[in-house]
């Protein structure tokens, strides 16, 4: 049952015109008149947001400015979340070139709530706001001048491909400030805004709900852009807008209708005033996972509008090493997973030295979005997003349906490798908690909080073949762990090669006790596999706590002693 809902403002609850569609209004009063609460979301800061709540009841909240205030519609302030001024002025001084499209804005009642060095107000996305808000903003020469006091948000605005191009570098800063994207591709404006570090749209619902003891199953939240995306993972029922930026409509999640269809209220018709006529798959014990914006999946549109872009690199990681010197997409550079995506001494994960070799001859910094793809549904592009999560890269996403799917659409291929210009690549220190060795294995696997998830063919899990036909490495025994499940990787995904949606991926895991209460640790043969189950679970499905057992079965099939389940 529905207690909360959190609604978006622009793309949601407005039409494309600003308007509230009279279906909208009507089902929240509805929805309120039977004792759920509505929480309207927005970017937007309070005055701006405020007037839109008249034609909707009073008990409404706003939260506001991406999450970082939240107050009732009588303006009574529930809740602040400071950016500091230090970390403010780090910011400001690192994006001195992109001066012109900043501003900080304060939770004020008065003038001065928004302020701005050298901005040009005639820019078609920043005009209307002017107009609606000029007696508020004001201008300090420089901007750090007006940093008396702790800000709330510091917005960057401007045309999308240099806000592209900013995202990732804001995000390279530090992790003591979060950052929201907003991009209306058509209108080519995006807003990005820099707030406290719990100071996201998911962040303060899930705060919100709290307060109202109600718990994250009984949250509905409905959304339409990127910086919606954590409030979606964290609500039980998360439902995109028929508007939305593919990078939303891809995760599987429900879908309903346009902005200037009244998709709100057919949203809250559906899944909170009549609840019960859908079956949802939800769990309620999941704690809310962040991730990064944009999403970690790409459409092959998006690789063919963006493969050419200077701040994107396309990496092809094939199963078929040859397969990426046959033809692959214009400017992917190939990784070879057997020598360059591995320790070729001893068996292990390449080392820091090597993957930052790598990385440099690639043309990879550290702000670089890396985009994979490969043969076989993206089988080992998932072994190297784990590794580059290992090592802390950012912005690493997977375009899904793979190679495959580039294939069966008949898009470009080019059969020159890619020579992109040399970089400079520091890579993070290893990130172990993404990695299950042994010892963990051997202690956790038979305790009820843990579930391993055995992702080769049933006929490896039984112990009737040792390894995949033609592949090496190899055991001295057959089986699998005891009590571990049997989820072939490869049930993931579509016969076009991408993934299925959310519902059908809970529905599959969820029905082995595969769930977001539990600690999951992933194995398979050598632990690429699993790798490709660990993205699933980690990243499509936001579990927090997944491990891949790289080890896998050519380790514990090996161990003398090791207990074996056929």
């Amino acid at each position: 049952m529905i207690k909360l809902i959190g609604v978006d403002v622009d793309g949601t609850l407005l039409d494309s015109d600003g308007r509230m569609p009279d279906a909208n209004r009507d089902a929240i009063h509805e929805a309120v008149r039977r004792g759920i609460h509505v929480a309207l979301v927005t970017g937007r800061s309070y005055p701006f947001a405020r007037p839109i709540a008249d034609p909707l009841p009073s008990s409404v909240t706003l939260i506001v400015s991406s999450g970082a205030v939240e107050r009732a519609t009588d303006g009574t302030r529930l809740a602040r979340r400071f950016l500091s001024r230090d970390v403010a002025h780090r910011v400001l001084d690192a994006t001195r070139p992109y001066r012109d499209a900043a501003a900080l804005i304060f939770d004020r009642d008065t003038e001065r709530q928004i302020i701005f060095e050298s901005m040009d107000w005639e820019h078609p996305g920043r005009k209307g706001y002017w107009l609606r808000n000029q007696l508020l903003i004001a201008q300090s020469l420089p901007l750090e001048e007006a940093l008396t006091e702790d800000p709330i948000q510091l917005m960057f605005n401007g045309y999308v491909d240099p806000m592209r191009d900013l995202a990732p570098r804001l995000r390279g800063f530090g992790d003591d400030f979060s950052v929201s994207v907003t991009e209306y591709e058509r209108r080519n404006f995006t807003l990005l805004d820099v707030t406290a570090p719990d100071a996201t749209k998911g962040r303060a619902l899930a705060w919100r709900a709290e307060q109202l003891h109600v718990g994250r199953e009984e949250v509905m939240a409905v959304g339409d852009n990127f910086n919606d995306l954590d409030m979606l993972e964290y609500a039980g029922l998360p439902v995109v807008m028929g508007n939305a930026v593919e990078g939303l409509t891809q995760r599987g999640w429900h879908v309903t209708g346009h902005q200037n269809e009244a998709g709100l209220a057919q949203a809250i018709e559906r899944f909170a005033l009549n609840s019960g006529s859908d079956k949802v798959w939800i769990f309620p014990e999941a704690r809310m996972t962040t991730m990064t914006v944009p999403d970690v999946l790409v459409s092959t549109d998006w690789v063919a509008q963006h493969r050419g872009d200077s701040n994107v690199r396309v990496v092809e990681v094939d199963v078929d090493t040859a397969a990426y010197d046959q033809g692959h997409v214009t400017n992917a550079v190939g990784w070879n997973w057997t020598t360059e995506l591995c320790d070729t001494l001893v068996r292990d994960i390449v080392p820091k030295g090597k993957l930052e070799d790598l990385m440099g001859r690639s043309g990879i910094t550290p702000e670089t979005t890396i985009v994979l793809y490969g043969d076989n549904n993206n089988w080992f592009a998932a072994w190297a997003f784990w590794q580059l999560k290992i090592y802390g890269h950012q912005d690493v996403r997977i375009m899904n349906g793979g190679r495959k799917k580039w294939l069966a659409e008949g898009r470009e291929l080019e059969t020159t490798p890619a020579k992109p210009a040399a970089a400079t690549y520091t890579a993070k220190d290893q990130d172990q908690s993404l990695r299950a060795f042994l010892p963990e294995v051997q202690s956790t696997y038979k305790r009820s909080d843990t579930v391993l998830v055995d992702v080769r063919s049933p006929q490896e899990f039984t112990g009737e073949i040792l390894s995949p036909p033609g592949l090496p490495e190899t055991c001295q025994r057959g089986g699998h762990i005891p009590g571990a499940k049997s989820i072939p990787w490869a049930k993931a995904c579509n016969d076009d090669g991408t993934f299925k949606s959310r519902e059908d991926l809970l529905a599959l895991y969820g029905a082995q006790g595969v769930t977001p209460d539990k600690n999951v640790i992933a194995y398979c043969r050598i632990g690429e596999r699993s790798s490709h189950t660990w993205f699933v679970l980690k990243h499509l499905l936001g579990f927090d706590n997944v491990k891949n057992y790289d080890g896998s079965w050519t380790e514990w099939g090996n161990l003398v002693g090791a207990p074996v389940e056929k």
